[in-house]
């Protein structure tokens, strides 16, 4: 089984079915890149690195990794998108045996992150983290 595709599904579940969430961003909600037309403030995650725990012989106990979860806003953020944040570290930041398919989550975030990217005139804020995120089979 490839966890990935299931730890990006329960990350996306987790973030856009939050009423909070919800509430301040709608179901902005991507994976990797937002599309051309997207609407700010929006929430990106993307997957940094990820390696595996063996147990004896071929069975692979857990995978763990590593995923930046960020606001992206045009300016500096403002109250929604700090609701945002906050919520984005009490659902991914604190989840401890959270099930999906089959599977178990636990996670924390292990960095902060804030930058800001200039694109011509227009100047996109990026906050959030790095959480380092484990699954592993329910039985």
């Amino acid at each position: 089984m490839n966890e990935i595709p299931l730890l990006e599904k329960w990350i996306y579940l987790t973030l856009s079915s939050d009423s909070e969430i919800v509430r301040a961003i709608e179901k902005r909600v991507f994976a990797y890149i937002a599309p051309q037309a997207a609407i700010y403030p929006l929430v990106i995650f993307n997957l940094q690195a990820s390696s595996d725990v063996q147990g004896a012989g071929v069975e692979r106990i857990q995978t763990r990794a590593i995923y930046t979860i960020k606001t992206v806003s045009l300016g500096n953020p403002d109250a929604s998108t700090r609701t945002v944040l906050d919520r984005i570290d009490a659902l991914i930041g604190r989840a401890v045996h959270a099930p999906l398919d089959g599977l178990l989550f636990s996670a924390r975030r292990t960095q902060t992150l804030r930058y800001v990217e200039a694109v011509g005139d227009i100047r996109y804020h990026h906050h959030g983290g790095m959480y380092e995120i484990f699954c592993y089979p329910e039985a």
